[in-house]
């Protein structure tokens, strides 16, 4: 499937031209469109050949002690989640909420990153599920949360809505997962709950996580470029961007599957997808950033960094520098890994996540 996946797009790429110019002195890609020849009737497009192997992502099951239960499949792992979620400073975010509160152990809260949702903790959640509270949203404009048509899709105001979450919830304990710029939204929640006092932080992991000004990545320099951003973001099929974005962040393409691309590019077909893509994406550096990151040397709870080796999004001095500011910090390096250990190797990347919590939740 994958070769017929590869296959497909080689041919999707003679008609969308990838052209390279620097803006500046960063690399992006301009997509420059061509008239589409006429296909025999035999042969199908990229889209279509994703479309014959389609996974079941969601499906009701009815529990009589809980209406809104939902089963979740994919190749990988079945389990039973509970849907929750409530109105949050006028808007609210989806998550789902798995296991029981225990007072003795925080709650995990688990952020994914940009462009993706609750699919990306697919591995990781097993490994956590029989001793774990867990609760994982999809931020706003992701996944199965609204996407409004404004402009408040930065990392501050994700992070806003993600503890107005805890506060609604009367999450009181908490251990924060964030990844990419799920990363750098669970920093801003930490620093908040360390500054207001009325969220006790117990840990926090961090894989890949945007952290400080850093070089943008060419999908991430091409969505804040005018004109060039709108086509990216509104003409190039979702499949497309999805799989171009994945190819970019694996260190092994080859490992990245249909179902993996049907999850991350249906919410871009909803209403209102693109539009938070484009928003997220023009709003990943507010000035506010070089404000707070000065503080991260005051979140004096003990860290997780996971990184891989072959991260060519947020690259591994990233991870450094944030070991070196974080003074209870730890770094783990995945080696023949890109920006997505926990999906890419999550033979290696989930058992120090796992452990990691476990450890720390027993004080």
């Amino acid at each position: 499937m994958i070769d017929e996946v590869s296959l497909a797009l080689d041919k999707t790429f003679e008609r969308v031209a990838n052209l390279c110019v620097g803006i500046n002195n960063q690399t992006t890609h301009i997509w420059a469109f061509h008239p589409i020849p006429e296909r025999p009737d035999n042969q199908t497009t990229f889209a279509e050949r994703l479309a014959e192997c389609p996974v079941p992502l969601l499906s009701t099951s009815s529990d009589p002690d809980c209406e809104d239960t939902i089963l979740v499949r994919n190749p990988f792992v079945d389990w039973a989640m509970r849907r929750s979620g409530g109105p949050t400073s006028g808007s609210f975010l989806s998550c789902e909420v798995i296991g029981s509160r225990r007072a003795s152990q925080p709650s995990i809260i688990m952020i994914h990153g940009f462009g993706a949702n609750t699919y990306t903790w697919r591995h990781v959640v097993p490994h956590l599920t029989r001793e774990h509270h867990l609760v994982i949203p999809d931020l706003k404009g992701f996944g199965r949360s609204p996407k409004p048509l404004d402009d408040a899709y930065s990392a501050f105001d994700q992070a806003d809505l993600v503890y107005d979450l805890l506060r609604h919830h009367d999450l009181n304990s908490i251990s924060l997962v964030g990844h990419s710029f799920g990363g750098g939204v669970a920093l801003l929640v930490a620093l908040r709950a360390l500054a207001e006092q009325t969220v006790k932080v117990a840990s926090l992991v961090l894989i890949d996580s945007i952290a400080y000004r850093q070089r943008y990545p060419f999908f991430i320099s091409a969505l804040r470029t005018p004109v060039i951003g709108l086509a990216a973001a509104h003409i190039v099929p979702p499949q497309l961007q999805v799989w171009s974005v994945l190819a970019y962040a694996y260190y092994d393409a080859g490992k990245i599957s249909s179902a993996d691309i049907e999850a991350y590019s249906a919410p871009l077909k909803e209403s209102g997808g693109r539009h938070a893509l484009l928003a997220t994406a023009q709003h990943i550096a507010p000035p506010e950033l070089d404000k707070i990151t000065p503080h991260y040397k005051e979140i004096d709870i003990p860290v997780l960094l996971v990184w891989g080796c072959a991260d060519r999004i947020v690259p591994v001095e990233i991870g450094r520098r944030l070991h070196h500011d974080l003074p209870r910090s730890e770094l783990h390096l995945i080696d023949r890994a890109g920006h997505i250990p926990h999906e890419e190797r999550p033979e290696a990347a989930v058992p120090l996540i796992g452990d990691f919590l476990d450890r720390t939740a027993r004080g």
